[in-house]
């Protein structure tokens, strides 16, 4: 592996998804996945992204200061796979808490439902304001369990790559 290209597929991945943070901040996102979220779901999943994000960036840093050596350390290369089970859990993590929120939000939408007793003109209307907040829960927390795993899932794979080029001496 060449020196320092794993850090810097991680550090590359990083700035671009702060670029991203910014734009959708810029542009309202977070404000409105906080009004959109009933459960805040949506939040304890960016805040997991977001300390596994560092954390592999660490364990990439680690990675590629071990694989600079001539030598590589067999049981430094170990024990940074080892810590890499975090960012997998993470990654499977995020997408729980993604259909965690999903299942959330019908199960708010159910609930609307049950206070329907007739069917006038009035009754609907309210039945549909009534179901418009947990379906903007099922859908935001489902695309920020996907994105943000998915984000974790490719350095994972980045980290987890280095690991086995530094085994076979590539």
């Amino acid at each position: 592996m060449k020196k320092k290209w794993l850090f810097l597929r991680w550090t590359l991945t990083f700035i671009l998804t702060i670029i991203a943070s910014f734009v959708i901040w810029k542009l309202g996102g977070f404000q409105s996945a906080w009004k959109l979220d009933a459960t805040k779901i949506t939040f304890l999943i960016i805040f997991c992204f977001a300390l596994i994000t560092c954390y592999c960036g660490m364990l990439s840093w680690k990675l590629s200061n071990i694989t600079d050596l001539t030598i590589v350390d067999k049981n430094s290369l170990r024990l940074i796979e080892i810590k890499l089970e975090h960012g997998w859990y993470t990654v499977s993590l995020c997408e729980s808490l993604g259909y965690l929120g999903t299942i959330a939000g019908l199960i708010m939408v159910f609930v609307a439902f049950e206070s329907l007793s007739n069917y006038n003109e009035e009754a609907i209307k309210k039945l549909i304001n009534d179901i418009y907040p947990g379906f903007q829960t099922a859908f935001i927390t489902t695309l920020a369990g996907l994105i943000c795993s998915n984000i974790l899932r490719f350095q994972c794979h980045n980290i987890y790559m280095g690991i086995q080029e530094a085994k076979h001496g590539e």
